[in-house]
């Protein structure tokens, strides 16, 4: 078995004692759907895992909306940016579907991840995909902005070229700070 295929098995298969653990220092709470497990803004003090169901992470933008930026499924660990860096909540979470989750106070969840390499390595995997999501959307972020900077560019020498006439490379990376590779993608 490779290294990738173990660490996928990884976050389904907790030992008892960890489960134990958890079951011992957590609580088991239940939300419908619509509802908010906490807010934007909340103060951090507990950490949660998805047991059933499923959960938006809703994040609010500089115009009063509210964005679904991610939805956190059975398994999935949330709210451990608070723990760690000490910050209120980035964003708000709120069922999506029937949810389950088990509560755990900041320091029995730091004292469950110091004393189960297991739970540790589940929270590495479940910080490694969000932060792999994040990078597919900057990346795609990165891509839109460099389409809309060139077909403005295009656009408006577009009224002054005639229709037959080709663009210049240099040209258009001179006049959009773009670089060719942003221009070819």
């Amino acid at each position: 078995m490779d290294i990738y295929s173990l660490l996928d098995t990884v976050p389904t298969m907790l030992r008892i004692t960890t489960i134990n653990y958890l079951m011992d220092f957590g609580k088991k709470i239940s939300f419908e759907v619509g509802e908010v497990v906490f807010r934007e803004g909340d103060p951090c003090h507990q950490v949660y895992i998805i047991l059933s169901g499923e959960a938006n992470v809703i994040k609010g933008d500089a115009f009063g909306n509210s964005n679904v930026i991610a939805t956190a499924q059975q398994g999935s660990v949330f709210g451990e940016m608070g723990v760690f860096l000490d910050l209120h909540r980035s964003g708000s979470i709120v069922a999506k579907t029937p949810l389950s989750l088990l509560a755990l106070n900041n320091d029995d969840f730091i004292g469950a991840l110091q004393q189960f390499p297991d739970l540790t390595l589940r929270l590495f995997k479940s910080l490694s995909l969000k932060l792999n999501s994040v990078n597919g959307r900057l990346s795609n972020l990165i891509n839109a902005m460099s389409m809309v900077q060139l077909g403005t560019y295009i656009l408006e020498q577009g009224e002054k070229k005639k229709a037959d006439q080709r663009y210049n490379f240099n040209d258009i990376m001179k006049n959009t700070e773009l670089k060719r590779r942003d221009i070819v993608n």
